[in-house]
């Protein structure tokens, strides 16, 4: 389902992250494929009615190592991308100049353990249901020794490459931790939306990359405890073997369900009252119909329910989670989040210059950004009251009342509450009163000038 999404999506081919689920996903199938069809090629000797040789024994077991272990680093391909884009707060034009590594990396890791398998003559039948990287312990002893190095040499790969995924995880969830305390702080600092909606994208792409890891680390955990077994029990009985291949099998369907629990979600909401098991089924069924039989459109119908209603054909296949424009639209840093609090401060002033045609006084209100230069932007003349566990004033104890915010700014006081009963406003008739435009005027210069790269970097 996932190969088909990409194929199908413009979008999606053109993204990063999906271009690397997308190789994934044709390693996963890769991988399920020949755990299920694991017995058909096993020698004679190991299933009476088999078809298979010692020939076909070794190449299935030679892809049985090269597609999970390939796959399995492609998850620290995807790991990467997912703590450069939220932790380091690369741009899609930074990622692709390393996708290639991304690419290259997880496919000759894994061809290089399946070539040293085969090098020292490691593939063997498992339990009769599948030919893997198994040492045959009846040989000699200067036999199986190096088979078992190599398997040494797989098992810390595999400890590594969990360890990598689960540290990642940690971090990018240590770091949203820290964009929604930023975001909360604030918020309650009455700042614009642009700061809850970073965090929010922020938390969303976060989510799906710890989805992910869990995905991962579900199957392979359970394929290192059998490892641990063979270790000790010089063999795995053959039920285990097969509930150990089930679980690598099923790394694509985890994947599948977390690529489309986002869409899954957006069209729940098109649904006013509570979402039944009928309903969540038809939004399944929906979403397996028009991805895997895009063409058959007989059973394809609206999910309608009272006045809201979602037309599935007109859902992009699926929307790039890591597909951001600029850099503020993955993290919630400093730079661009000021630059757009200083422009939407611009608009807005600039549609209050237009004049008015009622007689209506106008209220300069505060606009977004907490600090100082927003305060003199919005006109507010003095602050009759502050509240020292609001303020976070760089070490000074607290601000006298009735401080401009020359004052402020001398003061080094860094941000403020902005609540309306905190703040003077001062009311002005555009119509009537010519100097309080100028003196806008005046305002609106300023924050042009405030809005310089220059300017940004001083700011909060």
């Amino acid at each position: 389902m996932i190969i088909s999404s990409v194929l199908r999506s413009k979008q999606n081919r053109e993204n990063v992250q999906q271009r690397i689920l997308f190789c994934m996903s044709i390693l996963d199938f890769l991988v399920a494929f020949f755990k299920i069809t694991g017995k058909l090629w096993t020698p004679e000797t190991y299933l009476a009615s088999g078809v298979g040789n010692q020939t076909s024994c070794r190449v299935s077991g030679f892809m049985n190592i090269f597609f999970p272990w390939a796959s399995a680093i492609y998850n620290c391909s995807l790991a990467t991308y997912y703590l450069l884009v939220i932790k380091c707060n690369w741009g899609p034009r930074r990622i692709k100049e390393i996708e290639k590594f991304l690419h290259i990396i997880p496919l000759a890791a894994g061809l290089s353990f399946a070539m040293a398998a085969a090098f020292v003559d490691a593939i063997n039948p498992h339990a009769g249901v599948q030919c893997a990287l198994i040492p045959n312990f009846q040989k000699s002893p200067e036999y199986w020794k190096g088979a078992l190095r190599v398997l040494a040499a797989t098992s810390i790969g595999l400890i590594v490459i969990m360890v990598y995924n689960f540290l990642s995880m940690v971090v990018i969830y240590d770091h949203v931790r820290r964009v929604e305390r930023k975001s909360n702080r604030w918020g309650s600092l009455g700042a614009s939306g642009s700061s809850s909606t970073t965090a929010t994208r922020t938390l969303k792409v976060a989510t799906q990359c710890i989805l992910f890891t869990l995905a991962m680390l579900i199957p392979y955990f359970l394929y290192s405890i059998a490892l641990l077994l063979f270790y000790i029990r010089k063999d795995n009985p053959e039920w285990f073997v097969t509930v150990i291949s089930a679980c690598l099998s099923s790394a694509g369907l985890l994947n599948a369900l977390v690529y489309f629990r986002m869409r899954y979600q957006s069209l729940a909401k098109g649904y006013a009252g509570p979402l039944t098991f009928k309903k969540r089924l038809k939004i399944v069924l929906n979403i397996i119909q028009s991805t895997l039989f895009p063409c058959c459109k007989c059973c394809m119908h609206d999910l309608e329910d009272g006045a809201n209603s979602i037309s599935f054909r007109k859902i992009d296949i699926e929307p790039s989670i890591g597909n951001n424009s600029n850099r503020s639209s993955i993290d919630g840093r400093g730079e661009t989040t000021d630059e757009e609090s200083h422009r939407s401060h611009l608009t807005a002033l600039r549609s209050q210059n237009t004049p008015n045609s009622t007689d209506s006084p106008k209220l300069n209100t505060p606009m977004s950004g907490g600090d100082w230069r927003s305060l003199k932007a919005s006109g507010v003349k003095t602050i009759s009251k502050s509240c020292p566990s609001n303020v976070q004033n760089g070490g000074n104890a607290s601000i006298n009342t009735k401080s401009d915010w020359r004052t402020l700014k001398a003061s080094g006081v860094k941000t403020i509450s902005k609540s309306v009963n905190c703040l003077d406003h001062t009311r002005v008739s555009w119509k009537d009163n010519n100097d309080a435009k100028s003196e806008n005027e005046s305002v609106l210069k300023t924050v042009e000038e405030s809005n310089n790269l220059e300017d940004n970097a001083n700011n909060v």
